[in-house]
């Protein structure tokens, strides 16, 4: 009498089968999802700590150095906010109140997009107001005159139409502002992938 209770063998297989089917469809929907979305400031790996070679576009963005110094990068406060500046700082997530440094631009006429506040759309603007002085801002992305940059082949960054660029001085704490452009090594910047990559090369 107990035989006739026992699951056939073949139906607790298939039931096992399509268990782990079932994990394996769930665990790639949520690595789907999890690659497709942006990703938490938290994961996005300090530039110099990653091998180089590839670029990832997991929402960590891009990262904005003075030439020769991947140890620092223009970063903004974690809290970001409309009038915030942007300074240099260590290339970490979360430091010091920090964002770590990550946008979306490129190469040419661009905006430049922070892609660590708690939304996308702020981006770096050149001053609007005698009050800015010479420094840039943190303002919400709206395709202005001043919020066009071009990323020139020498790895300046120009305001576009103008003889404007950005330029910071080389030490932690330094404000990004915006100056005569005149080819110093204050207005070139190494942008580098996700994974420390540079994102573009100088020509030549």
């Amino acid at each position: 009498m107990a035989s006739q209770f026992q699951e056939p063998r073949h139906t607790i297989q298939q039931q096992d089968h399509i268990m782990q089917l079932s994990t394996l469809a769930l665990l790639f929907a949520t690595v789907g999802f999890a690659t497709a979305a942006p990703a938490p400031r938290d994961y996005c790996p300090r530039s110099q700590d990653v091998k180089t070679g590839a670029y990832i576009d997991t929402g960590c963005g891009t990262t904005l150095h003075p030439h020769g110094k991947w140890d620092l990068c223009v970063r903004t406060k974690w809290d970001i906010a409309a009038g915030n500046d942007f300074f240099l700082g260590e290339c970490v997530a979360g430091y010091s109140g920090g964002s770590g440094g990550r946008y979306r631009l490129n190469r040419g006429r661009t905006q430049i997009q922070s892609k660590e506040s708690s939304s996308d759309a702020f981006c770096i603007t050149a001053p609007i107001s005698e009050s800015d002085g010479d420094w840039a801002k943190v303002h919400s992305c709206r395709g202005l005159p001043s919020q066009t940059w071009i990323v020139t082949d020498n790895m300046s960054i120009n305001l576009a139409d103008t003889n404007k660029c950005l330029e910071v001085s080389h030490f932690p704490g330094a404000r990004l502002r915006v100056a005569e452009c005149n080819g110093s090594d204050d207005q070139i910047f190494d942008i580098l992938g996700g994974e420390g990559v540079p994102a573009f090369t100088p020509s030549g």
